[in-house]
């Protein structure tokens, strides 16, 4: 195989994303190159990028062979396999001969037959799945919640993600009808590949391929019940409005003054049109105002973990937010720009802080 060595490192880095750090099958702490296609798995992700170079091609990229080729000028390389599974990359006046694996031991990639068969907008798909993301949920034992939905309910596509205290709902008009849940990894994978166009997905069982371009990504779904995401999020109709940035530079500074006792709680006291923002921690107290448009319906004293909002307020790029506070303190309030939705669970106070 004879390729520029900055477009074969361009692929190599997307593809070492999954190489394991402790692979189960020795061949595969390295990438396949075989027919064209340049390919690492994990065996719960996999990644394959067309290259036209590797057509005819059948052997193993070792990883000491992947530090080698970044390490070497720029400029053609050549790889050429032996029959020993050793292959001798050149480059130039260089010339190294590395011991490598059997190709025939690497795990192979499935291919989806009687498939369902999706078509979206990359860009717009990954910034859904950008804003939505960090509300996924690290407890494994409920492994569904930590990946992403994907659900087409024949009027929207919605993406969501919870993980039992806060929970992100991002929705756009389409037509089609399926629902599966794709893992963090691969979520973050797909956020990866920096592509323009249509992205197609096929989905059967627990398996899925993600088509974008050159790359295609090979992914176990996720399978168990998922929240009934609609259900979750109350129904309210009066909202008040606060300059985005503003409440995330002062989430931001709650965040500084807090301690570990305190962990980032930041207590809301809310009356007419003004929103006072309180924290009390044992190194240091801070407080601010800030207006809002409209005026609360009812005074509310509510409590949240300050870390929580940051995350929410960040996912948005409006410049005022709609806030749905709820009318007791122990009612999760929502946020909402028309095409995403957040949902944040209040922290309960202690009968000193009431």
């Amino acid at each position: 195989m004879k390729i520029d060595k900055s477009e074969l490192i361009q692929k190599l880095n997307m593809l070492e994303k999954v190489i394991p750090a402790k692979p189960s099958i020795a061949c595969m702490e390295g990438i396949l190159v075989r027919d064209g296609r340049l390919c690492a798995n994990n065996l719960q992700n996999a990644i394959s990028i067309a290259t036209p170079e590797a057509e005819g091609e059948n052997f193993i990229l070792p990883k000491k062979a992947i530090a080698m080729l970044k390490s070497m000028p720029d400029g053609l390389v050549r790889i050429t396999p032996q029959n020993d599974n050793s292959i001798i990359i050149n480059a130039g006046s260089i010339r190294t001969k590395m011991n490598s694996f059997a190709p025939d031991d690497f795990p192979e990639n499935y291919i989806l037959e009687d498939c369902q068969e999706t078509t979206l907008d990359f860009l717009e798909l990954a910034d859904m799945l950008s804003n939505v993301a960090y509300a996924t949920s690290t407890n494994e034992s409920r492994p569904v919640h930590t990946g992403v939905l994907m659900e087409g309910d024949g009027e929207n596509l919605n993406v969501v993600a919870c993980d039992g205290y806060r929970c992100s709902w991002a929705h756009t008009p389409y037509d089609g009808k399926f629902k599966f849940v794709i893992p963090k990894p691969t979520v973050k994978l797909l956020l990866s590949i920096k592509e323009d166009g249509k992205i197609s997905i096929q989905t059967k069982g627990e398996k899925a391929v993600f088509r974008i371009g050159d790359c295609e990504i090979h992914s176990r779904l996720l399978s168990g019940s998922f929240l009934e995401y609609r259900r979750v999020f109350p129904d309210r109709k009066h909202s008040v409005g606060v300059e985005r940035k503003s409440l995330l530079d002062s989430m931001s500074r709650i965040m500084i003054c807090s301690d570990d006792a305190h962990k980032g709680k930041v207590e809301m006291e809310c009356s007419r049109n003004t929103m006072q923002i309180r924290c009390r921690g044992s190194a240091a107290e801070y407080m601010e105002e800030l207006e809002v448009t409209d005026n609360f319906s009812t005074d509310l004293r509510i409590m949240f973990n300050s870390a929580f909002f940051v995350d929410a307020l960040r996912s948005y790029d409006c410049t005022v937010i709609d806030c749905f506070f709820g009318e007791q303190g122990t009612q999760p309030l929502v946020l909402d720009d028309g095409e995403l939705k957040s949902m944040i669970l209040p922290v309960r106070m202690s009968e000193e802080q009431k």
